[in-house]
């Protein structure tokens, strides 16, 4: 593989702003709508979609401007003493994120809701309804281990041969860089998700643990303390348990930080300076509660985690959620979503719908998005490379044997500004709940690879100097310096590559020694798209 070296000064790693996209076909509500506020963001247009009786108990989530932490009677004085009694069970405030949640009483009516709305709405505050978030269900797509089938596993090996992610991404080479006397810190990795089975011995080791966990008591004003919480905190119950009972979550973890080493079974996790903080919001059908998910970020900013893996959508924005999501990114939280999964009933590229939380990569500068990418077969391959080499002679990199081979999966989202980077997802071996090996598809498994990867590089212990800082703009522009430009992802997502994670890891230390030197895979490498006249180089 051919690397070529670049003096970049590492002082332009900014984030980009925000851009306004054309109307969106299939009628879901538009970027530009949403830029220009005329989205369903608050009661007045939500009033459109009355609360869904089905999700009980009912609630609402609200945020008031300037609220005093230590005040959080100041919703139920904002509501009315009277109507706060008569219509709310209880009253949650979320300190991290600023948000309350309003548990209300079951007799609760749309017109009760009304008036709860227009008493928050003349403060100032944005108040939405809950609603259901999809998550992106594998389950007709695993298949499990047979440890008969291929060649035989060695015992000296690192990894399973069947993990084709590992050296595809040049993870062993990652390795092996931080093996040369770098000191490594544990990094708090919170999975929202289903829950991870934290008592598997693949796993165990890695799991966050709080000991310290102190037993308060809940009251109606409370500012939410986690009883129990000792592995992580399950929101599905409001229990201290986030055992998994569904294997999604327990997956994504042994994709991050997972270690099993037996003579027919073997996995190994990306990054083993890991504490799992699991924090469970899908039921058993992978649907979770927008309110149970802001929760669950609230929670994970309380426990320090540096950074949050999110694989779920909807499709109508709620300035609620994105309080939360602007509460992470201003506490310097580094969020990894998935881009989403297609189905018959939509479409594969996202770039003019609404596909939140995927979409928010273009108003925070702190969100990883990624897309799935897949091996292609050697017949298309072989052709490719035949085309590639015809019209690219003088860029033998581009046409690289080893890079062209990859190419989108089949049923991943896309978009050319929206999505950052793909990462494989098709065919990725992972531990269930069951402790069995499975293959898995989807781009939740592409974003646990990635998450894995910004888990490695953030382990990288930071010299004592206060002037060098590796914050979530600057990991993901130093993944962006890391790409693999190829073929099959051109104009697919932003980067139109998938990353080296060797060079990641090598220019992550170079940037922490405060070294200019930074590395580009390819010397015909491009700067980060303009939005605007953007001219393709292929």
């Amino acid at each position: 593989m051919l690397v070529y070296s670049f003096i970049i000064d590492v002082s332009d790693l900014v984030t980009k702003n925000p851009v306004a996209v054309p109307e969106d076909k299939d009628g879901f509500t538009t970027q530009e709508e949403i830029q220009n506020n005329k989205s369903p963001r608050n009661s007045r247009v939500e009033n459109k979609y009355p609360v869904d009786p089905l999700l009980q108990p009912k609630r609402l989530m609200a945020t008031l401007p300037n609220i005093n932490d230590s005040d959080v009677t100041d919703m139920s004085h904002t509501v009315g003493d009277d109507l706060y009694l008569s219509l709310c069970e209880k009253l949650e405030y979320l300190s991290g994120v600023n948000i309350f949640i309003i548990h209300l009483i079951e007799s609760c009516d749309q017109s009760c809701i009304d008036e709860i709305m227009n008493a928050v709405e003349s403060k100032g505050g944005y108040i939405n309804y809950d609603a259901m978030a999809y998550g992106y269900d594998d389950a007709d797509q695993v298949s499990y281990y047979n440890p008969s089938k291929g060649t035989n596993q060695s015992t000296s090996s690192k990894f399973n041969h069947r993990q084709w992610y590992i050296p595809a991404m040049e993870i062993p080479e990652a390795w092996e860089e931080l093996k040369q006397g770098k000191s490594l810190k544990d990094v708090k990795v919170c999975v929202v998700d289903s829950g991870v089975d934290y008592k598997a011995p693949s796993l165990s080791s890695n799991m966050y643990t709080n000991m310290n966990e102190p037993l308060q008591p809940n009251s109606n004003y409370d500012t939410k303390e986690y009883i129990d919480e000792v592995y992580g905190y399950n929101f599905v119950d409001d229990s201290g348990d986030p055992m998994d009972n569904h294997g999604h979550g327990t997956r994504v973890a042994s994709i991050i930080a997972g270690k099993l080493k037996r003579p027919d079974h073997t996995i190994a996790g990306i990054s083993k300076s890991v504490k799992i903080v699991p924090c469970k919001i899908f039921n058993q059908e992978l649907k979770a509660r927008i309110s149970n998910i802001i929760r669950c970020i609230d929670f994970c900013l309380s426990v320090g985690a540096q950074i949050q893996y999110h694989s779920w959508e909807i499709h109508r924005d709620k300035e609620v959620l994105k309080e939360a999501f602007r509460a992470a990114e201003n506490n310097g939280v580094l969020m990894v979503v998935a881009a989403g999964d297609s189905s018959k009933m939509s479409k594969n590229d996202i770039e003019h719908a609404v596909v939140i939380p995927t979409m928010y990569s273009k108003w925070f500068s702190n969100i990883l998005s990624v897309a799935s990418m897949r091996l292609t077969r050697e017949q298309r391959t072989q052709d490719r490379f035949l085309a590639c080499i015809t019209k690219h002679k003088q860029h033998d990199g581009l046409c690289e044997k080893n890079y062209i081979k990859y190419d989108l999966s089949g049923n991943s989202h896309y978009g050319r500004y929206t999505i950052h980077v793909a990462a494989p997802g098709t065919n990725i071996l992972s531990l269930d709940h069951t402790r069995k090996l499975s293959f898995t598809d989807g781009t939740a498994m592409a974003a646990a690879i990635m998450t894995g990867v910004c888990a490695l590089m953030l382990s990288i212990e930071t010299p004592k100097n206060e002037n060098i800082s590796l914050t979530p703009p600057k990991v993901i522009e130093l993944l962006r310096r890391s790409t693999v430009i190829t073929w099959g992802l051109n104009e697919k997502v932003r980067w139109d590559g998938f990353v080296n994670v060797a060079l990641a890891v090598r220019n992550t230390i170079s940037f922490l020694s405060d070294n200019q030197t930074i590395q580009n895979n390819q010397d015909f490498a491009k700067k980060e798209p303009e939005l605007i006249d953007y001219k393709i180089i292929f």
